[in-house]
């Protein structure tokens, strides 16, 4: 007998604080389910149920260290409510009393996607354990009445898990509900001018009856239809691009972001003698090469789909991926689209071309203006000079004063021809050399100094 009652005391320390004594459960998981107070087109009646791990209801224990706290998030515009006011609801589920909390869910719209979060703890500081998501339109669809209430079936989360980590959807309709969701892809990197492929991924395709139509929004102004489109983009930027999947009467909605960037990449080097090329990415972004041309003389290579070549780096490639095909003295690289990868260079030579341009203006400005300050200078230096003139030719005129000829100047006045007769009449005779001065006196010089030799003779 006392060994029994050992035996239960055992049984009761080890039940946990959060099972229902005598209830045969523990909560595990939280479901939205259709409320039961009335709704219309504006107010939807919703309640959360706290279930087991089997999906049964599950009353909150008396003995848990709380009431389930629950939090309410939306995605819309809608508003959570108690029923006779617009006061928030009260978020918690009450220790063994209850495992429903009804709610109102106001001006909402079918695509709006609601988020309970539940949880122990005090009511400022609790830790959320249980999370379930639901799409409105999935509370809006009316079932046969002898049809079980099949609306909702949740996703257990483990310990320090989340369900939007989950690779399942978050809510499960039931099987005479279609389901649909398709996503876009992920982010792309892409170059101007380069044709990127878009595909819609089917995420979930369930009991539709008609095909899928995929509706693409590019982000530049040009839309697309199709599982498989492909677009290019003729400017840098960074673009959304918007899929609107539909089939039947459910709709499916993915967005992704597109970056472009200039095609700066170019032949930076070609040696046929030692046998290779180099490639520069002169952007701050890696491009991808895939489906890019080389082209020299009547050989062409295609670049295989991601070669990658990086930010502000250099790419040597081996001729050999010519497979020994003839080249000529210069190459090309093409853009997919056919497009000199060069073209788009030009923007940035006209750049470089517009800054010469300034440049050389600047320093015609400067000259013409140091050129103008010379000429202004040079203009009232000739003001002055024309000044200075005019008053000296307005003052009168002073004859020079004449001094009296000395005897030696005044034979120097005198004529040849009686140098001449003086110099015969003396006692000696004028030699040959002194003839020829005479005779080269008509220069006024040698005539000066001819009539100095008579003089001291």
């Amino acid at each position: 007998m006392k060994g029994l009652k050992l035996l239960f005391l055992i049984l009761f320390l080890l039940i946990p604080f959060n099972f229902v004594w005598g209830g045969d459960c523990q909560v595990s998981q939280i479901a939205i389910l259709k409320g039961s107070w009335s709704s219309d087109e504006h107010n939807l009646s919703l309640t959360v149920q706290s279930q087991d791990s089997s999906g049964e209801e599950c009353k909150v224990s008396s003995e848990a260290i709380s009431p389930l706290r629950i939090s309410f998030e939306t995605s819309g515009s809608g508003i959570f409510t108690r029923q006779a006011d617009n006061e928030p609801p009260i978020g918690r589920i009450n220790r063994g009393v209850s495992a429903n909390h009804h709610f109102y869910y106001r001006n909402y719209s079918s695509e709006d996607v609601i988020t309970l979060k539940a949880g122990y703890g005090d009511a400022d500081n609790w830790i959320p354990e249980f999370e379930i998501s639901a799409q409105i339109s999935d509370f809006l669809i009316d079932e046969p009445e002898d049809q079980e209430d099949e609306d909702v079936v949740v996703l257990p989360i483990s310990a320090g898990g989340s369900a939007h980590s989950s690779p399942a959807p978050l809510v499960t309709t039931s099987p005479s509900k279609p389901q649909l969701e398709v996503s876009a892809g992920r982010h792309r990197l892409g170059v101007v001018g380069a044709p990127l492929v878009f595909k819609a991924e089917k995420i979930t395709e369930k009991d539709l009856s008609s095909r899928i139509y995929y509706d693409w929004t590019m982000g530049d102004g040009f839309a697309k239809s199709g599982e498989v489109i492909e677009h290019s983009y003729e400017f840098p930027g960074i673009y959304e691009v918007v899929l609107n999947s539909s089939a039947d009467s459910v709709r499916s909605v993915s967005r992704i972001k597109v970056e472009i960037v200039p095609a700066l990449v170019e032949v930076v080097d070609f040696n046929k003698n030692e046998n290779y090329l180099v490639l520069k990415n002169e952007g701050n972004k890696e491009i991808n090469l895939g489906g890019w041309k080389l082209l020299s003389k009547q050989t062409e290579y295609i670049f295989p789909v991601d070669t990658i070549i990086s930010a502000r780096n250099e790419l040597k490639l081996s001729l050999s991926i010519f497979d020994g095909r003839e080249l000529g003295n210069n190459i090309i690289l093409n853009l997919p689209s056919g497009k000199k990868a060069s073209d788009y260079l030009s923007t940035k030579q006209a750049i470089i071309q517009e800054e010469v341009i300034v440049q050389e203006t600047t320093n015609q400005n400067l000259a013409l203006q140091e050129a103008e300050r010379n000429y202004n200078l040079l203009q009232s230096r000739v003001w002055e000079l024309e000044r200075k003139l005019a008053q000296v030719s307005s003052e009168p005129k002073v004859e020079p004063v004449k001094e009296k000829l000395t005897e030696e100047e005044t034979i120097q006045t005198e004529s040849t021809e009686e140098v001449i007769q003086k110099s015969t009449s003396a006692s000696s005779p004028i030699k040959e050399p002194e003839l020829a001065l005479v005779l080269n006196t008509e220069k006024p010089f040698w005539r000066k100094m001819f009539r100095r030799a008579i003089f001291w003779r």
